[in-house]
């Protein structure tokens, strides 16, 4: 007997899922297109990321989303140090066991940019008992922070596309180990490298009994002010600018630096003096240059010769050797109480005006006469413009009415010591086109 087998016609749905295959396809499909974009945000966040840091850390403000963002996440390319001119940054001055530096940055920190001169930009945190201060202290750390950068070799101008400066930078906050140790880790994620430091001279050290006895109380900080003084030891940059807090800056100051670091005689050298804003007419420039700075108008009286530096701006070389040196004299305390010829450091005048006995005071001194001749005052309308009325109004000496508060240069008399002959410039009429810095004030 021969068996028949049945061969029926496929079913309909033999090669077609069922409703429920259908609906567990389509929910793979949608968790497959969540993970795709759950990575794909991690993976711009993750650029983002990478861009905070570089601007952080080397000032290098990378476009966040470029053709080149993706490829960055699986490769890693060879990276070059910025040189410098000398040194291998090591800023930890703990021979005595007490300074330190917290999460210190090395200058020679990696990035693609080479031969770009990294300048050392300082400021000084010193007191720091008023929390609401420290809070406007911190803001202010961050405006001037972001306004170096846009004025750096990261920011392109934008008209040429060139970059803003020749000169990268780098940031420091000089911390008072007593006063003001905690409050560096926020500097430090502002993108400061925070060197905590104690006051370069102990009081007690100090020998001149009156100046001992009345340095506590000059101005605002007294002898805590001079922790400024340790911007001198950065001496793995080829120029340190210190600034006050509360200080913006508008353009490049390349000119200056240029007439540091290129001899008077090559071209840059020659082309950078012509464009530095000096503090009158005939002032001329040494051979060699170590620090730019501006005088302090506000204080100035028109018949005194001496005048205290400005104490919000200072553009130095540094050199431990300098400040040695400002150790030792601060440490003899030769100053004589009084004000004007006679008085102050070595009786040589830098005395009795606002901070004589602090920063203002030894920084004066040192350059007008412990190292002549290498400091050079710019305009102050120009350079750290503080809207300064720089023409004396009383209420004593009235035969100084209306005369430049600064004492007459060469080829002036007190008689033409004044606006209208150009022995001094206006500042609160000085349009912001032409200023490089501004310095306001935090209260």
């Amino acid at each position: 007997m021969v068996k028949v087998t049945s061969h029926k016609k496929p079913s309909p749905h033999y090669f077609t899922f069922s409703p429920s295959h259908q609906q567990k396809h389509r929910h793979c499909g949608i968790i497959a297109i969540r993970w795709f974009l759950l990575a794909l945000l991690l993976a711009i966040l993750y650029a983002v990321y990478i861009n905070l840091i570089a601007v952080v850390r080397d000032g290098v403000d990378r476009p966040i989303l470029t053709s080149s963002t993706f490829a960055h996440l699986f490769t890693t390319a060879p990276k070059q140090s910025i040189p410098f001119i000398s040194g291998t940054n090591s800023h930890n001055n703990d021979s005595d066991g007490q300074d330190t530096t917290i999460n210190q940055r090395q200058d020679t920190t990696t990035t693609t940019h080479d031969n770009i001169i990294k300048i050392a930009h300082a400021i000084s945190l010193i007191k720091c008992a008023k929390e609401a201060s420290v809070t406007g202290f911190l803001d202010a750390a961050a405006v001037l922070r972001h306004s170096i950068h846009k004025t750096s070799w990261h920011t392109k101008h934008p008209d040429t596309r060139l970059p803003m400066s020749k000169y990268s930078y780098q940031m420091y906050a000089i911390v008072h180990a007593e006063n003001c140790a905690s409050q560096a880790p926020l500097l430090e994620a502002l993108g400061y490298t925070a060197l905590i430091r104690h006051n370069p001279v102990n009081l007690s050290d100090i020998i001149n009994e009156s100046y001992r006895k009345n340095v506590p109380n000059e101005n605002c900080c007294g002898l805590d002010e001079f922790i400024k003084l340790h911007a001198y030891t950065l001496e793995d940059h080829p120029i340190v600018v210190h600034w006050d807090l509360d200080v913006a800056l508008l353009q490049p100051l390349d000119e200056l630096y240029d007439s540091m670091l290129y001899d008077k005689t090559s071209p840059e050298g020659q082309a950078a003096r012509a464009k530095v804003q000096l503090s009158y007419p005939q002032q001329r420039l040494p051979d060699r240059i170590d620090a730019f700075y501006t005088k302090d108008i506000t204080s100035s009286q028109p018949w005194e010769l001496r005048q205290g530096i400005q104490g919000g701006f200072l553009i130095a070389r540094p050199s431990q050797e300098l400040f040695d040196k400002y150790v030792a004299m601060i440490t003899q305390g030769n100053y004589l109480q009084g004000r004007g010829n006679g008085f102050g450091w070595a009786g040589m005048g830098h005395g009795g005006f606002q901070g004589a006995m602090a920063y203002q005071g030894a920084t004066a001194y040192m350059y007008d006469v412990l190292v002549p001749g290498v400091g050079v005052p710019v305009n102050p309308c120009v350079y750290n413009q503080v809207v300064a009325d720089v023409l004396w109004r009383g209420p004593v000496r009235m035969e100084h009415h209306l005369q430049c508060r600064q004492y007459p240069h060469e080829g002036y008399t007190f008689e033409n010591n004044t606006l209208e002959t150009g022995a001094c410039q206006d500042c609160r009429i000085t349009p912001v086109a032409e200023t490089k810095s501004v310095h306001y004030t935090v209260r």
